[in-house]
This record gives C-alpha cells, sequence and structure tokens, in this order.
C-alpha cells in the first residue's frame, strides 16, 4: 500500500473538497497534504497577499494536525520530489481550467508520468466546470435566460462529503511549516520619527504631521496626504 499526495493550490479548505476524496480513494497508506509556493504566481503578490496567504495555509495546517508540506519552486521539480519523497503513486488536485494552471498541470503531469506516477485532477474551483454550459448546437450560450437554463438542466453536484483520512507527516511537516519566511513575508517598517505604519499595509509608513484640530486650538497628528 502506498499514500496519495493531495495538491492544495486554491482550494485551501478539507470540507467540499473532491480532490481530498480522489487523494483518500488512491492513498490507502494515507495521504499526504502538501502546498507549493510556485514563485509564478508567489513573485507578482504584495506583502499583504502573501500575509493573507500565510494565515491560511496556518489555519489549515492546524486542520491537519501539522501534517501540511509547503515547499516552494517549480510545481514541475516539487510536485515529483515530494511524490518520491512520500513513496505515493498518486497525486490529486483540483483542476485548474486558467491558461496557467492548464500548462503547469500539463508539465507536471509528463514529469510524474516519466517516474511512473500520475497527476489525477477532479471537479474544479466552480460550480460547473467551465465548457459544460452549452447550446443545443454545441456551441457558447450568449443570452443569459438561455445560458441559465442549460446551466439548471446539467445541474450541479452538492456538497462533497469529508472522508476519513490519516493524514502523513513528511520530515517538514513535524511542528508545522516556517510560513512567514517561506513565503517571504517582510514584518512592519521601522517608520521614521513622526511616521506609523499602516494598519492595512504594514509596509508602507503613514507620515503623520502635526495640523490645528478643527474647532480648537489645540494641535493633532493627522495623516499626510
Amino acid at each position: 500500500m502506498a499514500p496519495a499526495v493531495l495538491w492544495f493550490r486554491r482550494d485551501l479548505r478539507l470540507d467540499d473538497l473532491p480532490a481530498l476524496r480522489a487523494a483518500a480513494e488512491a492513498g490507502p497508506d494515507g495521504v499526504v497534504p502538501l502546498f507549493v509556493a510556485d514563485p509564478a504566481l508567489l513573485g507578482p503578490s504584495g506583502p499583504n497577499r502573501r500575509r493573507f496567504l500565510a494565515a491560511a495555509l496556518a489555519a489549515l495546517n492546524a486542520e491537519l494536525g501539522g501534517a501540511l508540506v509547503v515547499r516552494g519552486g517549480d510545481p514541475a521539480r516539487v510536485i515529483p520530489a515530494v511524490a518520491a519523497e512520500a513513496g505515493a503513486t498518486v497525486v490529486a488536485a483540483t483542476a485548474d481550467f486558467g491558461p496557467y494552471g492548464t500548462t503547469r498541470d500539463a508539465v507536471v503531469r509528463l514529469a510524474l508520468s516519466a517516474d511512473g506516477r500520475r497527476l489525477t485532477t477532479v471537479d474544479s474551483n466552480y460550480a460547473v466546470a467551465p465548457g459544460q454550459v452549452r447550446s443545443v448546437a454545441g456551441t457558447p450560450v450568449k443570452v443569459f435566460t438561455a445560458y441559465r437554463r442549460a446551466w439548471q438542466a446539467i445541474g450541479w453536484p452538492g456538497p462533497s462529503p469529508t472522508p476519513a483520512v490519516r493524514y502523513r507527516r513528511l520530515s517538514d511537516g513535524e511542528g508545522g511549516p516556517d510560513l512567514e519566511s517561506g513565503l517571504a513575508i517582510p514584518g512592519p517598517m521601522a517608520c521614521p520619527t513622526g511616521g506609523r505604519a499602516s494598519r492595512s499595509a504594514p509596509h508602507r509608513c503613514s507620515p503623520m504631521l502635526a495640523r490645528p484640530r478643527r474647532g480648537s486650538g489645540s494641535s493633532a497628528s493627522w495623516p499626510g496626504r
């Protein structure tokens, strides 16, 4: 028996996740939960988005009992390496229909197959997978009423039940991943005298200027414009 790898992407949850069920069925010896910090997606992201991602991953890691594996790098290299380390023959993930995701998954699938492993993608991040809602002639629907009728005729799946899963730890799963450093999240800035770090954007400084308070003779700190 061998475990399976569950590759988390946009779906950082355990409830209503068909990919989890696919991993559980393919991995009778447990599931290794994995998130790949892909430079192609993480690179353009600002500090606030990275900080939000780190918080979401930390919450997921807590649900997984500290078993989440976070690795940085090209998925075409990281995914086969983790699968080999875990002894898994199947990697399960939610299907991605975007241009980058489609190309990335094709490359990862090829890399896995070269080592006798396979990538299984199921479901989608949408109520109905793209391309399913079509006209009678099989063409894209251009009118909303016709689109609604076609969508209702197809229907959509109900919530996926959460299976009983034994999550497997790898070497960096013990104690949980170091998300702050792994996602290169900067701490609050040390602002010069007279300024302060913004609450919404801790990597920016908001200069505070002494201006008279409206309706009084005292002064107060006002955000600089």
